[in-house]
């Protein structure tokens, strides 16, 4: 009796199965990720407590320089980090500050060496133990805080970082910059993961 031979599977069936979960396992966690980080991002600005006497604007958005500036107050000190070096002090919104901290160079320090968020957590790291502060507020867009607040408290764990949210229209643009940031999160951790083994 002869038996027909069975024909060569192009691609093997056990390989395309675990193909195929890894690609639904991926889909979870990158959905999962994404849902969790939504949660995350502040719906509002609280007022910041009169005792915080730093404060970190992250450049980038619109409205974040002006929401720093209008935090300024003649013993509250604002770094705004990652200034292009084509910026100069007159160029800043000033008609957002209050009227007795308008140019007053010694209440802003222009930061220039950040060009993404770990480098501004580095960067405002620096100067805040210069300044020799405890707590800082954190300005940046409301999608970019929940990962900018995760850089400052990794490398600054014993400063309370408090996140002071510039609010932006939940459009299309936005949920993929939300998207994006919830990216940098998952690598993140990541990393953490791996730095564990």
């Amino acid at each position: 009796m002869v038996l027909a031979k069975k024909r060569a599977q192009p691609f093997p069936v056990k390989w395309g199965r675990s193909f195929f979960k890894g690609i639904g396992l991926g889909s979870f966690l990158l959905t999962g990720n994404f849902l969790l980080y939504l949660r995350e991002i502040p719906t509002k600005t609280d007022p910041l407590a009169e005792e915080i006497r730093g404060v970190v604007v992250l450049t980038g958005d619109k409205g974040r320089l002006e929401t720093g500036l209008a935090l300024l107050n003649s013993s509250r000190r604002l770094l705004i980090s990652g200034v292009h070096q084509k910026v100069q002090f007159s160029d800043l919104p000033w008609q957002e500050a209050p009227s007795p901290c308008r140019h007053q160079r010694a209440l802003v320090t222009l930061g220039r060496a950040a060009s993404n968020t770990w480098e501004n957590a580095l960067e405002s790291a620096l100067w805040i133990q210069q300044q020799g502060f405890s707590a800082i507020g954190l300005v940046s867009s409301d999608y970019h805080l929940p990962r900018s607040s995760r850089a400052f408290t990794r490398i600054l764990p014993h400063v309370q970082i408090h996140p002071i949210p510039v609010i932006h229209p939940r459009d299309k643009t936005w949920y993929l910059q939300a998207m994006r940031e919830s990216l940098g999160v998952l690598g993140m951790m990541i990393c953490r993961f791996l730095e564990k083994l």
